[in-house]
């Protein structure tokens, strides 16, 4: 008899649940697994001279690690022969919008939109692991991380290598002081 009662239980509305939701599954925060990786390259009249930019592997906990960062750097660093650039800045763009916020999101004016660019956009100063949030599916493919490097200045010395250093003395002045007397 409690066989009977099993069997007869209806589980389809758990299936039609199920079909239902698979539809809105791109407006649930997901782990960031890839990003763009922006190459930015100034020369020195603080021109863009040219742009790269390449996929980015993330490790399981959403970071790009010191050490890849600092192997990006070393990597991009020169572009053509004899021309070097110097990292400048790096800057993370990450989404990380909740489901909830998208509808206030899209309705506000460009001053909310400026204060979540602001949220959204943020300059690394140190170069150390660099973290992304969780982000919602269709926004994936927006994450960066812009690294911007600047033509370094390369002093050329034209003088000889072996000139002489130039010594100052300052001699010691011997003054008089007159004594007044009243």
């Amino acid at each position: 008899m409690d066989e009977d009662i099993d069997t007869e239980i209806d589980n389809s509305w758990v299936d039609s649940y199920k079909a239902s939701e698979n539809s809105y599954n791109e407006f649930y925060n997901e782990k960031v697994t890839t990003i763009k990786g922006i190459y930015l390259y100034i020369d020195t009249a603080n021109t863009v001279v040219k742009v790269k930019q390449e996929v980015l592997p993330l490790t399981s906990d959403s970071k790009v690690s010191r050490e890849q960062l600092i192997a990006l750097i070393k990597d991009k660093q020169v572009i053509t022969p004899g021309i070097k650039y110097k990292l400048f800045s790096l800057v993370r763009y990450n989404i990380d919008l909740l489901p909830e916020e998208i509808p206030n999101f899209i309705k506000k004016s460009p001053d909310v939109h400026d204060a979540n660019t602001k949220r959204f956009l943020i300059s690394e100063t140190y170069i150390k692991d660099i973290y992304f949030t969780d982000t919602i599916s269709i926004f994936h493919d927006l994450n960066a991380l812009y690294i911007i490097f600047k033509e370094s200045h390369s002093k050329k010395n034209t003088a000889n290598k072996f000139t002489q250093k130039l010594k100052a003395s300052v001699k010691k002045r011997y003054t008089r002081h007159k004594k007044y007397i009243f």
